[in-house]
C-alpha cells in the first residue's frame, strides 16, 4: 500500500487546491511532529550509544528478561527506545505487562506499545493500539486526546485508492467526526484532523465519481443520474472546490443521453459560473473560449 500513497495523496491534495503537508508522507510526517508522547528517541553521540550497549548487554547476561522485575523491564524499555531498537522495546513491553498490575504502569506501558507500532509504520496494528488504549482508558485528558489523533492518523494511513474498497476511508471518518464532536475540549490537533477530513472527503468523491464514470460508459443512464445525484447532495458542500466538475459531469450525462438542450443549458451555466478567459491573436483578454470543444 505504501507504494501508491504519495501518488494518490499529491493528486489528492492538488485536485483540493491545497499542499498542507510537504512530502510524499506528509500526514505520517506531521503527526510525528506531535509524537511520540510516550516516549522520546535519537540525539545520541556514538560514546553515549556504546554505553547503552553496553548495559543492556549486562544486564540480559545476568537475568532473562522474562524473569526482570517490573523496574528493570522499563529500563531495558527505556534504553531500546533511545536506540530505536523498536522490536525489542516491544517484547520488553509485553513483558513488562505481564509482569505488573499496576494501572498507571499498564497505562503508560499501552500507549507506548501503540506509540511504537505507529513509529516502525506498522499502521494496521498502530490504529488498533490506540483504540484498545481508548477503551481502557476514555478519561484521561490529554492522552486521550493524543490517542484518539495518533488513530485517526492511523487509521487515514490505511486508506486505499480510490477504485478500491473505501471501508477504510469510511472507518477513518468516523473517528475524524469523535474527534470533531469532541468541540473545544479537543483542540490541539484540530488542523490536521480537519485536513485528513477534507482527504477523506476527496477520496469518496473520487470513488463515487469513477462508478458514475462506470455506469456512463455501460449507458446505464439512470444509474449515472441516482449516483450524480447522490454526489451533489453528499459532497458538493463539503468539498467547494468539485463545483465545475460535478457540472461537468451532469453535462457530460446530458450529451450521453443526447439531449442536446440540456446539454447547452448546462454549458452555458458554466461558462456563466466559471468564465474562462484566454487571449486572441491581438494579445487581449476574450472571454469566449467554449466549453462545447470539450465534450
Amino acid at each position: 500500500m505504501k507504494r501508491y500513497f504519495f501518488t494518490r495523496m499529491l493528486s489528492l491534495f492538488l485536485f483540493a487546491g491545497m499542499m498542507p503537508f510537504t512530502n510524499m508522507s506528509g500526514v505520517e510526517s506531521t503527526a510525528k511532529a506531535h509524537a511520540p508522547l510516550s516516549f522520546k528517541t535519537g540525539g545520541l553521540t556514538k560514546e553515549e550509544k556504546n554505553a547503552i550497549r553496553k548495559e543492556i548487554k549486562a544486564m540480559c547476561k545476568k537475568t532473562g528478561a522474562k524473569q526482570m522485575t517490573v523496574k528493570q523491564l522499563k529500563r531495558l524499555i527505556d534504553l531500546s527506545l533511545k536506540m530505536e531498537f523498536f522490536d525489542e522495546a516491544l517484547l520488553y513491553i509485553k513483558y513488562a505487562l505481564n509482569a505488573t498490575k499496576d494501572s498507571s504502569e499498564r497505562q503508560a506501558l499501552k500507549l507506548m506499545n501503540a506509540d511504537i507500532l505507529f513509529q516502525q509504520g506498522n499502521h494496521v496494528k498502530a490504529a488498533k493500539a490506540y483504540g484498545e488504549y481508548l477503551q481502557l482508558y476514555p478519561g484521561s485528558g490529554k492522552a486521550t486526546e493524543y490517542a484518539l489523533y495518533k488513530q485517526t492518523v492511523s487509521s487515514f494511513l490505511n486508506t486505499l485508492q480510490s477504485d478500491q474498497d473505501q471501508t477504510p476511508t469510511k472507518e477513518t471518518l468516523k473517528l475524524v467526526d469523535a474527534y470533531l464532536e469532541k468541540g473545544t475540549a479537543y483542540s490541539s490537533y484540530t488542523k490536521d484532523i480537519v485536513q485528513i477530513q477534507q482527504h477523506c472527503f476527496m477520496l469518496m468523491y473520487e470513488h463515487e465519481r469513477g462508478i458514475f464514470e462506470f455506469y456512463l460508459h455501460r449507458g446505464s443512464f439512470e444509474s449515472a443520474n441516482r449516483r450524480l445525484s447522490a454526489i451533489k447532495q453528499t459532497y458538493l458542500k463539503k468539498l467547494p472546490s468539485i463545483e465545475k466538475e460535478v457540472m461537468q459531469l451532469d453535462c457530460k450525462l446530458a450529451l450521453a443521453k443526447g439531449d442536446k438542450e440540456r446539454h447547452a443549458k448546462l454549458l452555458a451555466q458554466i461558462e456563466a459560473r466559471f468564465p474562462s478567459i484566454i487571449k486572441d491573436d491581438s494579445g487581449k483578454k476574450n472571454v469566449s473560449q467554449k466549453y462545447a470543444q470539450k465534450f
